[in-house]
């Protein structure tokens, strides 16, 4: 046999045994893991060698965006229920004019009453709305005026429950980080034997190998057969 057949020999058993050695758990950082989870909850778990805790983060975060989704849909289509309400039953034009405006809207039978309570209550400080089409409203009857109070609020009700759904998401994805990063810190400290079998090439010898994972590293012992 040549002298670089014997000196290759070594070398592809070397390969093969880093091949086949898991990965140590300390190979997986805790910190690694946390900021992946933190980032896209999941990630971090997947990273830890945690699938089924991974699906479960990503279904929570799923499902926790498509309740988000879904409220703000619902408060844009109370609001514009709403400002349509306003437009067919006290002549307004509120599509555009802003929060304060509505909220007039709400509160007063028609933009005369507003002006007037408003110098009443301010005198020349008051900010009073121009007497043109764009600022006029009078509602018909004041159950009108409450009709859309109410589909304005249920609006505002939605949007301030989608809000809460975001500050959901943003728990959610502390937690999922934090256990992504516990997660990793427990499969550093498990303990488990591993075995293997490493064949230089057909023909040749074989090696028997038995790993141990340990809190200090991966030990190895190696048996050649001949």
């Amino acid at each position: 046999m040549r002298k670089t057949d014997l000196m290759r020999r070594p070398v592809v058993i070397l390969l093969g045994l880093s091949l086949a050695v898991p990965v140590p758990a300390a190979a997986v950082s805790p910190t690694g893991a946390f900021f992946r989870s933190l980032l896209i909850p999941g990630w971090g778990q997947r990273y830890a060698g945690r699938p089924a805790a991974a699906r479960r983060m990503v279904t929570v975060e799923l499902a926790l965006w498509g309740g988000y989704l879904g409220l703000h849909r619902r408060a844009t289509v109370r609001q514009d229920r709403a400002l349509s309400y306003a437009a067919v039953h006290a002549g307004a034009r509120p599509q555009g004019r802003g929060k304060r405006f509505h909220d007039h809207l709400k509160f007063y039978d028609s933009v005369l009453q507003y002006n007037q309570h408003a110098a009443y209550r301010r005198g020349p400080a008051a900010e009073l709305y121009p007497d043109t089409p764009e600022f006029f409203w009078e509602w018909d009857e004041a159950e009108s005026r409450a009709i859309y109070r109410d589909l304005l609020n249920a609006s505002d009700e939605a949007e301030r429950q989608a809000l809460y759904v975001v500050g959901a998401v943003l728990v959610n994805h502390v937690f999922a980080a934090v256990h992504a990063a516990r997660s990793a810190g427990q499969a550093g400290d498990t303990h488990g034997d591993h075995r293997f079998q490493v064949s230089a090439g057909p023909g040749m010898p074989s090696s028997s190998a038995y790993g141990q994972r340990g809190s200090r590293g991966v030990h190895i012992s190696c048996v050649h057969r001949f």
